[in-house]
């Protein structure tokens, strides 16, 4: 029986906090209807492997559960072509406890801020390719907190404020404090990484807990497409990168235009959903011409729908409202997301140096999460098996013997 074996099954199916506000003392129970008990070989390192990367949570909570993972403070080093620091929209701040809502509710691009505004980690490190620049490098400290029915951040950085999700830190509550630090695996200062996950929690305990940090890997960090651009002709990507444009915001604006700025992307967001929503496939809508006194905006729109109409998108994708929006949420006329699509000798490289990375941190993470992100066309369907058997080997040259759990639909082979 191999050491792997040994690792205890916690059950994981109830999440209650029967009448606990938000910023309550909880524990590791809450995530276990039977209690917890730590696992009995703390030298095998559990890896999760799920489809989505949302569905990394659920896994992130069961090693909680097992007292894997502290409860509070948790550090999380993030190697993805993309941020995932969006908050689900709508989201009750105060059931941010109930996990089957928390399943329900985030997505692939909104997974990580809910951990923080629970409180399980507090230190993210994004590691991106060269090719990611959604965030400017540095560090970042900000609060994440409650504003009336939604969460929101207090830094105001483009990404946020384009997403909704800037407020300022008097109009927040049950505050939770995040550090997050950008960077290339060749720019990295290792310092700065150490101390976050040394520093991930020092309290005595069932675990030491003196590394409790989190290795989370998307395998579209080694290679990533944008599926919007095989989804929308180049045309329609430039009508839907003009309706959702948002401006540059300048590096000393005031609190008040930088609120103003928030409040006139939410109405932008919300007013163009409306306007998809109610005309996407309406017949009596304005067909082959807009209205002259239609504004720019439903203008554009109707001459979306057209060119649509005429030109359905590539791929099986249905095309609905919510596809344009989520496609518009994701570019302006400045950027879109990333696409670049690596070589064999690429990927094997950043998986070199990734190993490097990660071999000068002075101990191992308590858990690691991948994400195979193939089936919705960020990382390329003809290279994902080969990016995660090249992963899992580097970990398992690292790390030791891994307890690696895929959590996925395997594809039929091919004939």
């Amino acid at each position: 029986m191999s050491d792997c074996d040994l690792i205890d099954e916690v059950d994981v199916d109830q999440l209650a906090v029967t009448g606990a506000p938000p910023d309550a003392p909880v524990d590791h129970q809450i995530y276990s209807a039977m209690g917890t008990t730590p696992a009995k070989n703390t030298k095998c390192l559990p890896v999760y492997v799920v489809e989505y990367h949302h569905h990394a949570v659920q896994y992130i909570h069961r090693q909680i559960a097992r007292k894997k993972l502290k409860f509070e403070t948790n550090a999380m080093i993030h190697f993805d072509s993309h941020p995932d620091l969006c908050f689900p929209r709508p989201f009750d701040p105060d059931r941010i406890f109930e996990k089957e809502y928390v399943y329900d509710n985030v997505n692939i691009e909104s997974w990580i801020l809910p951990l923080v505004y629970a409180g399980h980690v507090n230190n993210v490190v994004w590691v991106r390719p060269a090719w990611s620049d959604q965030i400017k490098d540095g560090i970042y400290r900000f609060q994440v907190g409650k504003d009336f029915n939604e969460v929101k951040v207090t830094l105001p950085e483009e990404y946020f404020v384009s997403e909704c999700l800037w407020a300022q830190e008097e109009h927040l509550s049950n505050m939770k404090d995040c550090s997050l630090y950008v960077t290339k695996v060749s720019d990295a200062d290792m310092t700065k990484i150490e101390r976050k996950c040394e520093g991930a929690g020092d309290d005595c305990g069932q675990e030491n807990w003196s590394a409790s940090w989190i290795l989370d890997i998307d395998l579209d960090y080694f290679s990533t497409k944008n599926p919007f651009q095989e989804i929308f002709s180049e045309e329609q990507l430039r009508i839907i990168r003009k309706l959702y444009d948002f401006p540059e915001i300048p590096q000393d604006i005031c609190p008040e235009r930088l609120k103003e700025l928030s409040q006139k992307r939410r109405n932008q967001l919300d007013d163009l959903f409306i306007i998809f929503l109610a005309n996407l496939h309406n017949s009596n809508s304005q067909g082959d011409h807009a209205d002259s006194e239609d504004s720019e905006t439903e203008q554009l729109a109707a001459e979306l729908i057209q060119d649509l109409d005429k030109n359905p998108p590539n791929h099986d994708y249905v095309l609905t409202p919510e596809l344009i929006h989520d496609a518009g949420c994701t570019m302006d006329s400045r950027s879109m997301l990333p696409h670049h699509v690596s070589s064999r000798e690429e990927i094997l490289q950043m998986i070199a140096e990734m190993e490097a990375f990660l071999g000068k941190l002075p101990e191992k993470p308590k858990v690691v999460t991948i994400s195979r992100s193939s089936t919705d066309d960020y990382c390329p369907k003809d290279d994902v098996n080969f990016i995660q058997d090249q992963v899992i080997s580097m970990l398992e040259r690292l790390y030791g013997e891994c307890n690696v759990t895929r959590d996925y639909d395997e594809e039929p082979p091919k004939e």
